[in-house]
């Protein structure tokens, strides 16, 4: 019995350690997965279109940052979030983890060992899903610049370079009265 209890309890811990998932959910409601012929779009910074955040992603870690596997970790990020249904991925940004334990003593001729530590670097962002907003009617706004008017739609058509208004003329600068230059003032010795 107890030897069937630590063989559960080992092939719990195996199968626990397997199971890395590449993302933390945040939407409340599950999406299909994104179609294979639509891009899922990269942004570094935060978006301003309306959208939902579907969950956090992050890419494998690697001890390489060369433009290979960025691309790599990129590519595997859009993957994970085309499975979650995500149209993008917004604030991606580089991290880094830290390994202790035992690396390659570089100081010595053969192969040997030491306690120390190497940095892993991954890419980590934000898989959002887009809002998709009415087509509303969106009103023109007027031009706060005097002299200059805004064509309506019936005056787009074609204009001729010699009807093209000129700009209204600059108002003439007014002189400003100059600050006294330091130095000893009245009265100070």
């Amino acid at each position: 019995m107890l030897r069937a209890t630590l063989l559960l309890t080992l092939l719990a811990v195996v199968l626990s350690g397997c199971s890395n998932r590449r993302y933390y959910y945040l939407a409340t409601e599950d999406f299909p997965p994104t179609p294979a012929d639509q891009e899922v779009r990269l942004y570094v910074n935060p978006l301003v279109r309306p959208h939902t955040e579907v969950a956090y992603v992050h890419s494998f870690m690697d001890t390489e940052t060369d433009s290979e596997t960025r691309r790599r970790q990129l590519q595997q990020m859009s993957e994970t979030a085309r499975s979650l249904g995500a149209d993008a991925i917004m604030d991606i940004r580089q991290m880094t983890g830290e390994v202790r334990g035992m690396v390659i003593d570089e100081a010595v001729p053969f192969r040997a060992y030491r306690q120390g530590s190497y940095p892993l670097y991954f890419l980590r962002g934000t898989a959002v899903r887009f809002v998709e907003e009415e087509d509303e009617e969106l009103e023109p706004i007027e031009d706060p610049r005097p002299g200059l008017t805004t064509p309506t739609d019936e005056e787009v058509e074609l204009i001729d370079p010699e009807d093209i208004p000129e700009a209204p003329e600059a108002a003439p600068e007014e002189e400003f009265p100059t600050a006294p230059q330091p130095g000893i003032g009245p009265g100070v010795l």
